[in-house]
């Protein structure tokens, strides 16, 4: 009761000094909070201890979501004190440690939870979460299969099982766990766009504009979405539609070198040669080493007959590695 108390009195010192406009993000000795805000009240009573358990935890994520992740910690401590049997304070205090970049202590956590109870799917989860962090994909792959036999409706653990696959090119892999998301969670967007994509780079562009489209009905302020269902259109040729959706990427996310240069793929397919080279200029101007925006710059160039110039802007994307520039060097500029 006593430490709940002190962790109360430091929540109220810091609603105080937020009215003052105090950084909370940043780590500050529990001493300072106390010497340099003002007293509180820390009047307070518990009927039961599960009460006092509960308003901790509630507490506990309320400070998580504020970023202060050090108070959170504090309070996940303070539940574990008062029930170290508590699985979902072990866990959420594991979640905390890795926010703070302390994987030990979380792996420590989390093998607690395990000891605790070997049959909770989610501990599973976070392992291999913790796992995948640690770039060991193989053992997290482990634990998410672990976590899915213990409950197979663990969305979450599909959907890292499937992002880890998709990191290793196995796209049809991604999607059939990308497929059990959605069988879970029908509007679960990001398994949607990540579906999307692989099916993209499966050449299944037909399914992939029909998953891009149906997460921008879910949540029409996606910008990646935007790009790669602009992405599906430029293949179909469909140009007009690519920059539309490049307008909207663009908004969303304006200093994004690649969807400046995706559009002005699409405008020089339109023959806007003029169009295409001011968007290759914002994508140089952001990316000055983005060697394939000089070797477009340079096509469109010579489309408006600045052959010089043109030959100047392969030149730099060779420079910059591109070895196809020196043939089209070789070809327009000699």
């Amino acid at each position: 009761m006593i430490r709940v108390l002190i962790i109360f009195q430091l929540l109220m010192n810091i609603n105080s000094l937020n009215g003052q406009g105090a950084d909370t993000t940043a780590w500050v000795p529990m001493e300072e909070l106390v010497q340099e805000a003002p007293a509180a009240d820390t009047t307070m009573s518990f009927s039961s201890l599960e009460e006092e358990i509960e308003w901790c935890m509630q507490a506990a994520v309320k400070q998580e979501n504020n970023n202060n992740f050090y108070m959170a910690l504090s309070l996940y401590t303070s539940v574990i004190e008062l029930d170290n049997k508590n699985i979902i304070a072990y866990l959420n205090r594991a979640d905390i440690h890795i926010k703070l970049n302390d994987y030990v202590a979380s792996a420590i956590d989390i093998m607690k939870a395990i000891e605790l109870d070997p049959n909770y799917s989610d501990a599973y989860l976070a392992k291999g979460i913790l796992h995948t962090l640690l770039y060991n994909i193989k053992e997290s792959m482990n634990d998410f299969q672990k976590a899915i036999e213990l409950n197979p409706d663990n969305y979450e653990a599909y959907f890292r099982r499937g992002m880890n696959k998709f990191k290793l090119e196995d796209y049809r892999g991604a999607i059939a766990d990308f497929n059990n998301v959605i069988r879970i969670k029908p509007n679960h967007d990001f398994s949607f766009f990540s579906r999307g994509v692989s099916k993209y780079n499966l050449n299944d562009n037909e399914g992939a504009l029909e998953d891009f489209n149906k997460v921008i009905s879910f949540n029409p302020r996606f910008p990646e979405v935007y790009s790669k269902r602009g992405d599906v259109k430029l293949r179909f040729k469909d140009y007009r539609g690519t920059i539309q959706d490049y307008n909207i990427a663009i908004e969303f996310d304006p200093p994004n070198s690649e969807y400046f240069y995706t559009r002005g793929l699409a405008k020089g397919g339109l023959y806007d040669d003029l169009g295409a080279i001011k968007d290759y200029n914002s994508a140089i101007e952001i990316n000055p080493t983005f060697s394939r925006a000089f070797l477009a710059r340079g096509l469109s160039k010579l489309g408006i007959d600045e052959i010089d110039s043109g030959c100047l802007d392969f030149s730099k994307a060779g420079e910059l590695g591109l070895m196809e520039a020196y043939d089209l060097i070789k070809k327009f500029c000699n």
